[in-house]
């Protein structure tokens, strides 16, 4: 039997056929507790937190492909994920909606414009509303925390299946995300749950295992349209592990892959699962668009029409240029009829996506942020240092801890294929998404990869020979202690997970120094503000706040104004929208760690909820030259900005000539309106 420094590494006691594997009859009590306490976690923070940058929108979406029978809006993502939010919330009575700003055109993200005014017509009743939806995503939690717990179990015996189960339950990642209407979750969920499906065809390739796979296959494409590329990721797992088992045949060893006993055979029904998968992405569409001529469509990105990067789509308000002119390179080619096996919506979709990736690279109002750093483009250890600062340290020694334990180890053939089925595609996204720098602001984007660590560490559950008992201690100690140091590290920032920094880190408390969005500040703190501000009636009466989010705070019932921006920064010169206001006055300022750490985002504008002011990079920045007198959540600072600071950060006064542009007047006349509405409203009460 293969051995691990003399100990046992497989044998039947770890593939669950042994009781004391199982961990005896309190196995079910314990997984059931594992998790009731994560339901419980995410149901938590499905409440307490306001919606989100991209919840609104998805919001808006969902509501609309059910309502209307069309997929346009938010068309990056398949719409499977809030098809399924959105479904309750129709069920339930859905929300009033305002279509006057619906198009078509992928690219024109018209559902940010119909989420904002939906948060604006409903206000505070989109809260119940968002917490229904959030609560019908948890099932895809629940199938990740399963897939967890079935890769420990199959690879390394039920002990192991219960840490990962563990791990995955306990993730900040997992909780934060899990408890979000947006398809970064569910991803994690069904890469982990396509690659079990997958070893266990490759293990037997039955009529049954190939149907799984296909429907597994299916749903991941519906979710992300990224997983396109599973099928190719299955295929060189396959060529991978057909050389490895050539070489094992001639040194003798006779263990083989039942799936590669016919490899033509296999190919061909690898083929046949991608095929059936593909036609039930269209038939989830309806067929709307599928097989079109590839020449035939108008693309927005660089990648698909030819060309050069146009200007952001999101800055032509400022800039007046004309839309970005579509293209298509493949028009009059040899590619010109061929048809894309795809709904026409889900390859603009691929597009959109593939355009933003672009405008990283070239649009100045779409920088890669690290480390304090605003630049075109990103860095390829963006991610690297994201699983070391966005992953629980405790969690990250004991997946070293589990890489070393298999490294010194010698595993058997079966192990050796569950492995590279686990870790060759989560490998091979990792590495692609870091090298795709296009665009680095979101860990949430190399997410699918983490919970590949959560199977390599419970490795170290495998339970010891007597004759090692010593070892197996040790290793029980490691991994109690690491256990421990995850629990209390998650649970001391719970629930301010979307903006979880490890120990290593530093901790949360200056996040916006190290990443920036919705590493640390996606508008859900909205909830926790206005909680403060209850108990901080000054504040409230005169509160200066920018906040990182996709409508008013207005519309949950908080009164307040933009900070002034400062007038150097870029972007900010000649915006009418920052010129009435440019000094820094005493008093109560509430500002979102992003914009303190130069975000260059819109946001919406006070007297208009319908409108989105730009501030330009670093608009908010000289707020790091104050002390935080406080924190909301994690997400944002308190400042009490006294009479001498704000002489010492004093701003210019008016830039020359400002005053005459017609813009300002409006706006002008837009703030004595809103101070009017201020002072009627106190008046009232």
């Amino acid at each position: 039997m293969p051995k691990v420094l003399g100990m046992p590494l497989n044998g039947p006691h770890l593939d669950g056929h042994s009781k004391n594997a199982a961990g005896g009859k309190y196995l079910p009590a314990v997984v059931g507790v594992i998790v009731a306490l994560h339901v419980s976690l995410l149901a938590y923070s499905a409440k307490v937190h306001s919606p989100t940058w991209d919840e609104v929108a998805h919001m808006a979406a969902g509501i609309s492909h059910w309502k209307l029978g069309r997929f346009d809006l938010y068309s990056v993502n398949p719409p499977f994920v809030r098809l399924l939010a959105a479904a309750p919330v129709v069920i339930a009575g859905a929300p009033s909606m305002d279509w006057s700003g619906y198009t078509p055109d992928p690219a024109a993200r018209s559902e940010v414009l119909i989420g904002r005014r939906m948060m604006h017509i409903n206000g505070e009743s989109m809260l119940h509303h968002f917490f229904i939806a959030r609560l019908a995503i948890v099932p895809f939690s629940l199938l990740g925390a399963w897939a967890s717990f079935a890769w420990g179990a199959s690879l390394f015996g039920r002990r192991a299946g219960v840490a990962a189960l563990f791990l995955w339950s306990l993730s900040p990642n997992v909780i934060a995300y899990g408890s979000l209407i947006t398809p970064d979750l569910p991803s994690s969920s069904m890469l982990l749950t396509t690659t079990l499906l997958f070893w266990r065809w490759v293990q037997s390739p039955s009529f049954g295992c190939s149907c799984c796979l296909s429907v597994s296959l299916c749903v991941a494409m519906l979710v992300k349209s990224v997983w396109l590329a599973l099928p190719l990721l299955f295929i060189g797992v396959l060529a991978l592990l057909a050389i490895v088992q050539s070489l094992r045949c001639k040194a003798n060893h006779s263990s083989r892959i039942p799936c590669l006993g016919r490899p033509w055979r296999t190919a061909c029904v690898l083929v046949a699962c991608t095929i059936v998968s593909v036609l039930g992405v269209n038939a989830f569409y309806g067929f709307q668009g599928s097989f079109s001529p590839l020449g035939d469509y108008r693309f927005s990105s660089a990648s698909f029409k030819g060309g050069d990067v146009q200007e952001c789509v999101d800055c032509r308000g400022l800039s007046n240029t004309p839309p970005a002119a579509k293209g298509n390179r493949f028009h009059n080619t040899v590619l010109h009829d061929a048809p894309v096996p795809l709904p026409a919506n889900y390859v603009y979709g691929v597009d959109v996506q593939t355009l933003d990736f672009e405008r990283g690279l070239y649009d100045p109002n779409w920088k890669s942020y690290l480390l304090g750093e605003w630049r075109q483009g990103g860095w390829w250890y963006y991610y690297l240092l994201g699983v070391l600062w966005k992953v629980p340290t405790g969690t990250l020694l004991l997946s070293l801890a589990g890489i070393v334990h298999l490294s010194l180890s010698s595993p058997s053939w079966r192990q050796v294929v569950g492995l590279t089925s686990l870790v060759v595609p989560a490998f091979v996204f990792f590495s692609i998404v870091s090298y795709s720098s296009g665009l680095n602001r979101y860990f949430r984007y190399a997410l699918p990869s983490v919970p590949t660590l959560y199977i390599l560490a419970s490795s170290i559950a495998v339970p010891c020979s007597r004759a090692y008992a010593s070892l197996g201690r040790l290793r029980l100690g490691l991994g109690v202690a690491c256990s421990l140091l995850t629990v209390l590290s998650v649970m001391g920032q719970f629930p301010h997970l979307l903006g979880f920094f490890s120990i290593v880190s530093g901790g949360p408390e200056r996040s916006h120094e190290k990443m920036c969005d919705s590493n640390v500040d996606w508008g859900q703190d909205l909830l926790m503000l206005r909680d403060w501000l209850s108990l901080h009636p000054d504040a409230q009466q005169s509160l200066n706040l920018a906040y990182f989010g996709n409508y008013s705070p207005g519309c949950l019932g908080i009164d307040f104004r933009l900070p002034p921006a400062l007038p150097h920064c870029e972007g900010a010169n000649g915006n009418p929208l920052y010129s009435k206001r440019r000094v820094l006055l005493p008093g109560w300022y509430v500002v979102s760690k992003n914009y303190v750490a130069g975000h260059p985002m819109p946001i919406v504008s006070p007297g208009n909820p319908n409108a989105i002011v730009f501030g330009g990079v670093n608009a908010y920045r000289y707020f790091s030259k104050l002390v935080a007198c406080g924190q909301v959540g994690t997400s944002m600072n308190i400042y009490q900005v006294t009479a001498q600071q704000a002489k010492e950060l004093a701003l210019n006064a008016s830039v020359e000539g400002d005053g005459d542009h017609p813009a300002i007047a409006n706006h002008q006349r837009e703030t004595q309106a809103d101070a009017s509405h201020r002072k009627k409203g106190r008046l009232d009460d």
